[in-house]
């Protein structure tokens, strides 16, 4: 309108809107995608769906043919309309299985988001579950394997969740309290650890495995699932506190100490941090 105010949105979100699709999962992918490359380009770190670069392929079909547009408006509207008919197909594939999954909402970041827990084995489980607009998806196969994944494009980071589970599995499968071993930083480091070989954090994938559908011979995880739901929530929730601090550490006090240590300590979460920081600038001020 005019008065420079920056509206992040698109033609073709609009169009969307206007028609009605805009909410339907199986458009989802094309619409964030179109979004993105519209706001920044077709830049790695905006890319929310790496599956297709529709801009550099009408780019390319363009400077061969620039004389033909309506050839290539075709040949992209195939293109996209193959990406929904595939996701629609995938959403299908594992409706059932979504149908049972309970979920699970918590704050991040400001926003509502959702993890939805699913025990399947499924091949389209991951899959479908992102294109049905979850946040977050734990799957556990029939054999006990776990995998854990957040969505990049809503900045859920597994490093804490991959750190909180590393330290519980080493205590109920060893007895060993790792934290007293290794640093938070060192629990967040990337591929498997030694000291907790029985989960791989891949930072590039945003996940966390314990084994998997192609790697079924890792032995299975020893934390019940309910407890996994718990600490992955603990991990990427910006409100949850112990409930007997819960008070203090909303108000940004941080109550630990060697005198009284706090039950969430040992988890090395990012907010608990930044508290404790906090506590000690006030100290030395």
């Amino acid at each position: 309108a005019g008065n420079g105010e920056k509206v992040e949105t698109s033609c073709s979100q609009l169009v969307a809107e206007y028609l009605g699709v805009d909410q339907r999962p199986e458009w989802q992918g094309v619409l964030a995608y179109t979004l993105q490359t519209d706001l920044h380009g077709e830049q790695a770190n905006s890319r929310p769906d790496a599956r297709s670069r529709l801009k550099t392929m009408v780019d390319n079909a363009y400077r061969r043919t620039p004389e033909d547009p309506g050839r290539v408006m075709l040949m992209a509207f195939d293109a996209i309309l193959d990406w929904v008919h595939a996701d629609r197909e995938v959403i299908d594939a594992v409706e059932g299985d979504l149908a049972q999954a309970p979920v699970h909402e918590f704050n991040q970041g400001g926003q509502t988001r959702r993890l939805v827990v699913m025990e399947t084995d499924n091949e389209f489980a991951l899959e479908g579950a992102m294109a049905s607009g979850f946040d977050a998806v734990i799957i556990q196969t029939s054999n006990g394997n776990v995998g854990i994944f957040g969505r990049k494009k809503v900045r859920l980071d597994v490093r804490g969740v991959a750190a909180v589970l590393r330290i519980e599995e080493r205590r109920l499968h060893d007895g060993v309290e790792l934290q007293r071993e290794l640093k938070f930083q060192q629990l967040k480091e990337q591929g498997t650890l030694e000291e907790s070989p029985l989960w791989h954090y891949q930072a590039a994938g945003n996940y966390i495995l314990n084994g998997s559908l192609t790697h079924p011979e890792v032995e299975p995880t020893s934390i019940p699932l309910d407890d996994l739901v718990a600490l992955t929530l603990i991990a990427f929730s910006d409100d949850r506190w112990p409930s007997d601090r819960a008070p203090r550490c909303s108000a940004g006090q941080c109550t630990h100490s060697r005198q009284s240590p706090c039950k969430w300590a040992w988890m090395g979460l990012q907010r608990c941090y930044l508290l404790q920081q906090a506590a000690k600038e006030q100290l030395t001020a």
